[in-house]
Order: C-alpha cells, then sequence, then structure tokens
C-alpha cells in the first residue's frame, strides 16, 4: 500500500462511545431510548466483552454482604441501649412524622425500580449490574462492621423493636439465623413489618440506596433525560428528608451514608474509565485499596467509559422478529397510504378574468 495515503483514525466521543460511529452516536444522543430492537452491531460496542461469569460472582458478593448486614444487625440488636435519643441538631428541630418512613421506604422502591429499568435497556447491562452489585456488597459489609463496633440508642422512642433475649453473653445461632431470614424476606424494609430489629444506625441504608439510585439513573440513562435526572435528584432528597422527619436514622447516619456512597462510586468509576489506574505503579496510590485487584479482575477488558446504546433485553432471534415485524407493518402503511392518495379526486381550480373585472371559475373533478 501507499505510504503516503492517508489514514483514518477513529477517536472516542465525549459520550465514551467507541470510535467509528459519529453519525450514529450523535443519533443516539439525539434519540435516547430511540432503536431498542436495533442489533447492536456498531464499531466500539461489540469489541466490550459482557463477561456474565464476573456479574455473576458480584451477585454472589453482594449476596453475600447482604447476610452480613442482616447478621449483624441480629447482633446488634441485643446491644442497643434503653436510653433516651442522643441529641442531634435536626431531630431535635423539626416535628416529628410517624409516615414519613413509610413515604421514604415508597421513594426507594421507586427510585429502584427506575435505576432497574434504566440498566435493563442499556447493551451493557451486565457490566453496570456487575459494578452496581460489587459496590453494594462493599457498601453492606462496611455497614455490617460499623453499626456493630458503634451501637446507638433508638432514634425514635416510638419505634417498637422484638423484645431482647435475658442471656445475651451466648445469643444462639438457630436464633441468629431466624433473624437473618426475617430481615432477608423484608428487603431490609420497615414498611412490610419485617424490620423488628433495631440497632442499624451507623451508616443509614435507606440513604445509601437512595443515592445509589440517583447515581446509576445519572450515570447511566440518555443524558438528554435532565427531567429524569432532576426527578430522581428529589426523589432522592425528599426520601432521605422524609427519613429524618420520621426519626428512622439520625443525621449522621444519613450524613456518612450519603459521603461513603458517593465516594466509593466516584473512586469506582474514575478507576473504570482510567487503562493507566487499573496498573500498579507509582502512579496509582488508588491499588492500595483493599477491592482494587477484584476491581482490576472486573475491569481489565472494559476500554474505558461505556457507551450509551440501549436495547431491549431479548434474545437475538427474537429481536430479529419484532424489528422485522415493525418494518413489515412501517412498510403496509406506508403503502396504503400511497394508494389512498392516488384514489382521492383532483380538483383543478382554473381562475379567468372577466369583463368588468368579473371572475369565472372552472373546477375539474379527475378520478
Amino acid at each position: 500500500k501507499d505510504r503516503g495515503a492517508p489514514i483514518k483514525i477513529n477517536l472516542p466521543s465525549e459520550d465514551g462511545d467507541g470510535g467509528g460511529g459519529g453519525n450514529r452516536n450523535n443519533n443516539n444522543r439525539r434519540g435516547g431510548f430511540r432503536g431498542l430492537f436495533s442489533s447492536n452491531r456498531c464499531v466500539g460496542s461489540d469489541n466490550i466483552p459482557h463477561e456474565p461469569w464476573k456479574t455473576l460472582l458480584s451477585a454472589i458478593f453482594l449476596a453475600s454482604g447482604f447476610v452480613a448486614t442482616t447478621t449483624s444487625l441480629a447482633i446488634t440488636h441485643e446491644h442497643v441501649p434503653d436510653i433516651d435519643p442522643l441529641p442531634d441538631v435536626i431531630l431535635d428541630n423539626v416535628t416529628y412524622t410517624e409516615w414519613g418512613l413509610d413515604v421514604s421506604e415508597i421513594l426507594i422502591m421507586i427510585s429502584t425500580l427506575t435505576a432497574v429499568l434504566v440498566v435493563m435497556l442499556h447493551s451493557h447491562r451486565l457490566i453496570i449490574l456487575r459494578r452496581i452489585w460489587f459496590l453494594l456488597g462493599c457498601l453492606y459489609y462496611y455497614r455490617a462492621v460499623t453499626m456493630f463496633i458503634t451501637v446507638l440508642p433508638k432514634a425514635d422512642p416510638k419505634y417498637t423493636c422484638h423484645p431482647k433475649l435475658d442471656n445475651t453473653t451466648a445469643l444462639p445461632a438457630l436464633v441468629i439465623a431466624k433473624r437473618v431470614l426475617i430481615l432477608i424476606s423484608g428487603m431490609g424494609l420497615s414498611i412490610n413489618g419485617k424490620h423488628i430489629y433495631c440497632g442499624d444506625y451507623i451508616f443509614s441504608g435507606h440513604t445509601m440506596v437512595l443515592t445509589m439510585g440517583y447515581l446509576v439513573i445519572k450515570e447511566y440513562s440518555p443524558r438528554r433525560f435532565f427531567l429524569l435526572h432532576w426527578m430522581s435528584f428529589f426523589t432522592s432528597v425528599i426520601g432521605v428528608i422524609m427519613l429524618l422527619i420520621a426519626r428512622g436514622h439520625y443525621s449522621i447516619d444519613c450524613l456518612i451514608g450519603y459521603y461513603i456512597t458517593t465516594r466509593l462510586w466516584y473512586i469506582y468509576h474514575t478507576l473504570a474509565h482510567s487503562d493507566s489506574l487499573k496498573s500498579r505503579g507509582r502512579h496509582n496510590f488508588l491499588d492500595k485499596m483493599w477491592w482494587w485487584l477484584i476491581f482490576r479482575y472486573f475491569e481489565k477488558n472494559i476500554p474505558g467509559p461505556l457507551p450509551r446504546r440501549y436495547s431491549i433485553p431479548l434474545p437475538r432471534p427474537l429481536k430479529r422478529f419484532f424489528r422485522r415485524l415493525y418494518r413489515n407493518w412501517w412498510s403496509s402503511r406506508r403503502r396504503r397510504h400511497q394508494d389512498q392518495q392516488q384514489q382521492q379526486p383532483t380538483t383543478v381550480v382554473v381562475t379567468t378574468g372577466g369583463g368588468g373585472g368579473g371572475q369565472h371559475a372552472a373546477e375539474c373533478h379527475q378520478s
């Protein structure tokens, strides 16, 4: 080949899309979820492996973290001091509202379902699920430690907790297992009556889930869906406010929950978007974190930010079937519209000037 001939170099776009998809990427940004039945055959997208076994490992890690948190709560419940709530600047200056906790948990379910919908419509849903589940697993393990080493009294004196055992020196394993199953069956929520054990204050799991839901929606939904982003933001903020006025947590619990969730999210995605931070060296102090090796295993084959592409989570043959069905329906509709236009009568109006400024119009009808 001629060495002097120009060559084309595809650079990633601002959205992190792979090269070679300039017009296609612009259409994707303008269209939001448009093209959900597309085959996802575009440069920079097929080169990213989904690696479902890593997603499975991440799910197992999340499940173990959730079990660790519920086990910690089952034990901590026996050590909650029976004293008045601690002084709190916010709780002491707002009006107590008992139904605020139910509102907060309803907003948690709305935020979580919206985040799940956004992730499942993303073309790289397995990678995103892997990231979310790993981060949630880390957060649950952190909660298991923090709630156990520092036990706070109830923030709401009116909240009914399950009676404690008489002997707290040696808690039977069968009792712990039974409590863990009860907590898991309620998914950590109080609205279903399953969260009957107290002591899980530092840090707030409600704030953690609300913050995580907003971060997922903001990062992985189309950029032009700014209304969805703001709605998710206010849903999270109102959820935390309702949690506080219901005295479901102390203010410090919510503050720590927000801080640790956002910092962990920002650190992980900064590492994931930078190839240089996926290798050890004097340039990378973040490789000292205990979960960095797990991160590198999960992200070593992911080249930078994920492209914003969306598709229906259906098998490829089923997608082709729906795509063919849509094309046939659209073609028949256009053909029917053209036939209707040809069958409509055409009216031609001819205007001639007459004497005295009069006008005569002749109409010709043509079938």
